[in-house]
């Protein structure tokens, strides 16, 4: 490549001067350090690219903001859906009618029933519609004595022995007998929280099915079949034969985690 002798800028081939500052030939031939050169090097320019990169400041404000317009719009739904429940009339039926326990996801049945063999209790609660809840069912023994209220032993953390993990005779300990009778925090000293059911005088007298069968259960006559129930007048926990006449509180659930917000602002007064 020819440059000129002069002024070193590049000829065009075939020039007989040099355009800029007009120096005839000779035309000197340009050396490798008279060229351009490039100011960085490629590993230059990629390092400095990462570095630049790395000191983007992240936008943890934007982020933020977002997060918790995420969450607003997550809770705006639950409690929309919420208040179709109550704007279409459903929802004060529940509230009426119906005791959710928001720990364990529960809702209970307030109604009261009068007296009734296993099976026919079995049933009223298979047929029961509170709103558009149908699925009722006889609570097992460990969600009945979640009710248990002012009777340590029995209560959901007590010491008796009957549960739905263990549910044969020698489960049944010295605990399970319950407490002094008529002594609890309900009405007329029951032993269950007050004002969540439709009670009246003399009512919860006797005892309440649960869906646990007492297994291993014999009697005169043969094999016959028996299920652990719960006293409130004394908190008691044993086992009754289904021939017998008891009470029942149906339950519904457990409600999933991901709807237990909407339940809390459903049965919210």
């Amino acid at each position: 490549m020819a440059v000129c002798a002069k002024c070193k800028r590049v000829i065009k081939s075939g020039a007989k001067a040099c355009d800029l500052c007009g120096a005839p030939l000779p035309i000197g031939t340009a050396k490798k350090k008279d060229l351009l050169q490039p100011k960085m090097s490629l590993e230059e320019v990629l390092q400095k690219t990462n570095t630049d990169v790395v000191r983007t400041p992240f936008p943890v404000k934007k982020l933020f903001l977002y997060s918790l317009l995420g969450l607003f719009i997550v809770a705006a739904i639950y409690v929309g859906k919420s208040a179709m429940v109550l704007l279409d009339g459903s929802g004060k039926e529940y509230q009426q009618k119906i005791f959710y326990d928001h720990l364990l996801g529960l809702m209970w049945s307030k109604a009261k029933t009068e007296p009734l063999l296993y099976d026919a209790a079995e049933q009223y609660c298979n047929d029961l519609v509170i709103g558009k809840i149908d699925d009722w069912r006889i609570p097992t023994i460990t969600e009945m004595r979640s009710l248990i209220n002012g009777c340590v032993d029995t209560g959901t953390k007590g010491k008796c022995g009957v549960q739905d993990a263990c549910f044969y005779p020698d489960c049944q300990t010295e605990q399970c007998k319950g407490c002094e009778a008529e002594k609890g925090n309900g009405e007329e000293g029951l032993y269950w929280l007050p004002r969540i059911w439709e009670h009246s005088p003399g009512g919860a007298n006797g005892f309440f099915w649960s869906s646990t069968e007492k297994k291993e259960a014999t009697g005169e006559g043969g094999a016959k079949k028996e299920y652990w129930t719960v006293s409130f007048v004394t908190g008691a926990v044993e086992g009754k034969e289904s021939e017998i006449w008891g009470h029942v509180r149906c339950v519904s659930g457990p409600v999933p985690a991901k709807d237990r917000l909407k339940q809390y602002f459903m049965f919210m007064k």
